[in-house]
């Protein structure tokens, strides 16, 4: 299992495959390193496992009454809420 210091995340499934929302992550610690580790995680679970990422982001997003959920399907097309600008899984 995988410690980090961090403040919040979130998971969203989208047409691109699963984005990890973190807040608080330090700098040092690379994004493209737990973006392998949950690949890995879900392989080794038996799933088929899409593309992975792991961003930063300012906050992750809300719903219309405040709530952060944890994993959220952004299917369908289109850009989501905070998307942040790290690396993806295997660009480091």
């Amino acid at each position: 299992m995988m410690e980090l210091p961090l403040t919040g995340w979130q998971v969203v499934l989208d047409d691109t495959g699963i984005t990890i929302h973190i807040t608080g992550l330090a700098e040092r610690v690379d994004t493209g390193q737990v973006a392998r580790r949950l690949a890995d995680a879900l392989a080794l679970a038996g799933a088929v496992v899409p593309p992975v990422r792991a961003v930063r982001v300012p906050a992750v997003s809300r719903t219309a009454l405040g709530k952060a959920p944890l994993i959220r399907s952004v299917r369908g097309g289109g850009d989501h809420p905070g998307r942040g600008q790290d690396e993806t899984a295997g660009t480091d």
